[in-house]
């Protein structure tokens, strides 16, 4: 007799990930950083914001919500 598995549907709110190679990451970052804004800080945050995500796997919740008690500069760790 066979056995089947059933499989988990996913449901319609369901994301599943999406997963960057380098190269893609790259051009993220290269984007981000030609962004216009009026006193020039956004060229400079979403590619660190999206930098930190990258190489952490931090959600975008997660590293919003980030204050500069969770990091910890001389030792560099971030504690979510």
């Amino acid at each position: 007799m066979h056995q089947s598995t059933e499989l988990q549907k996913v449901g319609r709110n369901s994301r599943l990930p999406i997963i960057y190679s380098s190269i893609e990451i790259g051009q993220i970052l290269h984007q981000a950083s030609r962004l216009p804004s009026v006193n020039g800080i956004r060229r400079l945050t979403y590619p660190t914001l999206f930098g930190l995500m990258a190489v952490t796997g931090l959600r975008i919740s997660e590293a919003l919500t980030l204050d500069r008690d969770d990091v910890d500069f001389t030792q560099d760790i971030i504690t979510i």
